[in-house]
């Protein structure tokens, strides 16, 4: 079986040598020189072949690695005499009598608390551009327009029409309403104005107003949801490290939370903090807190209703921020229903219970936005986005906004696409995207628009590279559950394997949001904010669930840890220097004294 996989490997790196060379032969590239996608294809097809011929002496290969695995422990050895390691030894065992580190668990409160204050600060002073103190004002107000409206108890904008736009047949095509005065990029239904963005941050927002009675711009409830959100990723992260077994010590939390939660996605909404970006943010912060909640509620042996009914409703209010995440709630709906099943099988009243807890809230939101959306538009499943007046070239029929035919650009977008490294500070740079800068293979097809700002995970946040291991965890654990019988005795057990069912939850919602994303039009960098919080979560359960089964490997344990220790400091070196030209390079424009002032710091420690 091993020489199958591997000639099958094998076969699969030719293929992708062959496509390298050929490519201008076969009718891929047009331009006889080699560019960016094929040395891609030509690294993985030598990667592949190596990984065959790996493969292939499987048998030798151990026992090389067996040699290198006695010089280690070897060299180790020889470390722990040395002066240096027994002065750290000294060093750590007076800090660890210490009253604020006495013990684990002072340790590791320790640690969760530095991270999440350490987030909190940062994307403060992103926003805030270094000051903390000054709020500077962005040009969006939508979300302040609806709220105005929820208050006088109406579903449309208070703004009317002007003559320019009603005077015109047929609004919708941007050519046709060039010359005319309307409000950018909203809804526009028989005379009046709407938005298509969900109403839940408008709801939070009328609230507030009931108290602080001015206009609010669009980004107080970005930052606000993007507090939060930095707050939640290293609780949700802290709360999985508690419930999973794994050996990983409390001191990597200082380097792992913190990349989780200040990636460069993540930091990407400081610079441009409109409604968008409002409206994404918020439908990740509540379903973030319906996370926290499900993970409190399935922990506990008896039928928690209390966190059920508060993960719920949170994940309620993320679809009335994007109806997207819907897919993502119906997904958690299964997994809990098929959790509550096997616990409380024998139990029919906490069966029905926990799983009533969790789902009611979720219809009856569901409920509540079809009503809102037949109240406007007579269609409960019209959000506005056929009414909308927005960009040049929006597909001109709604089957063209979600297509098969725009996955291939947008998976290079969404993984593959790289920033732009520069000399020059802060070195990391995501502008707007030229027609030219396109692999030669990837031909954009008609109505894809695709020229906002984009990074792929692969070039700006490498700790998902782990995920494609969480897969392999799953189907193992999967695997037996999946026949009849597997069923049966699971539900006999009265148990599942806390650890699979979690992964299986955050990285089936995560995919699922990813899939969604790479059907659509229109990719841009806020975008990512609704996959890699779910995907960040589900690479840090990998790595703790890898460590665990890599307990008894002595070499195998250590080598996975600091490889994914090196790409969390990748990814939030990444995201704490992207994080001052990101968006549109507000920190520099609201505070160039300090911007110019870190700038000749960093070019004197490098030399330039």
């Amino acid at each position: 079986m091993r020489r199958v996989w591997a000639g099958f490997i094998f076969t699969a790196g030719l293929i992708l040598l062959g496509v390298a060379v050929l490519a201008e032969q076969i009718g891929l590239d047009n331009d006889p020189g080699w560019g960016t996608g094929r040395y891609a294809l030509f690294i993985g097809g030598v990667t592949l072949v190596g990984c065959a011929a790996l493969v292939y002496r499987a048998e030798r290969v151990l026992l090389h690695l067996k040699r290198l695995e006695a010089l280690v422990l070897g060299w180790l050895t020889g470390l722990k005499a040395s002066p240096l390691y027994r002065a750290v030894c000294r060093f750590t065992t007076g800090l660890y009598r210490l009253p604020a580190f006495n013990t684990h668990e002072r340790r590791r409160r320790f640690a969760l608390t530095v991270a999440i204050l350490f987030s909190l600060t940062a994307v403060m002073g992103y926003a805030t551009a270094g000051t903390f103190t000054r709020w500077f004002s962005y040009p969006h107000t939508y979300y302040d327009r609806l709220a105005e409206a929820f208050r006088h108890g109406q579903l449309a904008l208070l703004e009317q029409p002007d003559e320019s736009l009603r005077s015109i047949p047929d609004p919708y095509p941007y050519e046709n309403r060039q010359d005319a005065r309307y409000v950018w990029d909203i809804s526009y239904y028989k005379g009046r104005f709407y938005l298509y963005w969900g109403p839940t941050p408008a709801l939070v927002l009328a609230a507030v107003k009931s108290v602080v009675n001015r206009v609010i711009e669009d980004q107080v409830l970005a930052i606000g949801f993007l507090l939060g959100i930095a707050g939640l990723l290293p609780w949700i992260a802290y709360r999985l490290w508690q419930v999973v077994p794994s050996p990983l010590r409390a001191g990597y939390l200082l380097v792992f939370l913190p990349a989780i939660s200040l990636n460069l996605y993540l930091l990407w909404p400081t610079g441009r903090p409109g409604v968008y970006e409002a409206a994404v943010l918020g439908g990740q912060f509540f379903l973030l807190v319906g996370v926290a909640a499900l993970l409190e509620a399935v922990i506990k042996p008896k039928p928690a209703v209390g966190w059920y009914l508060a993960a719920g409703a949170a994940l309620g209010l993320a679809i009335g921020s994007r109806m997207t995440l819907l897919v993502s709630a119906f997904w958690l709906v299964v997994l809990v229903l098929w959790l509550n099943r096997v616990r409380f099988g024998g139990r029919m009243s906490s069966f029905l219970t926990a799983s009533a807890a969790f789902a009611l809230p979720i219809l009856f939101s569901i409920g509540l936005l079809m009503a809102y959306n037949t109240a406007r538009f007579g269609n409960p499943l019209e959000s506005g986005l056929s009414y909308q007046l927005g960009i040049p070239g929006y597909p001109p029929q709604r089957s063209w906004v979600f297509s098969t035919r725009y996955l291939l650009p947008n998976l290079y977008h969404y993984l593959l696409r790289p920033p732009i490294w520069q000399a020059e500070f802060p070195f990391v740079f995501v502008p707007f995207i030229p027609e030219t800068r396109w692999p030669s293979f990837i031909r954009l097809p008609e109505h894809y628009i695709a020229h906002e700002s984009q990074a792929g995970w692969l070039s700006v946040f490498p700790l998902l590279v782990i995920l494609p291991g969480g897969i392999v965890l799953l189907w193992r654990w999967l695997r037996p559950c999946l026949s009849r019988s597997g069923l049966t005795a699971a539900a006999k057990g009265g148990s599942l394997p806390l650890e699979g069912w979690l992964l299986l939850a955050l990285l089936g919602s995560g995919l699922a949001q990813t899939f969604i994303l790479l059907l659509y039009f229109f990719p841009s960098m806020r975008f990512q904010i609704e996959i890699v919080p779910l995907l960040s979560l589900s690479a840090w359960l990998t790595l703790l669930w890898l460590q665990a089964e890599l307990r008894s490997r002595r070499w195998l344990r250590p080598l996975l840890t600091a490889v994914m220790v090196a790409l969390a400091c990748y990814g939030l070196a990444v995201g704490l220097l992207g994080g001052f030209a990101a968006g549109e390079q507000l920190f520099e424009e609201h505070n160039p004294i300090l911007f110019n002032r870190l700038s000749g710091w960093f070019h004197l420690i490098f030399g330039r």
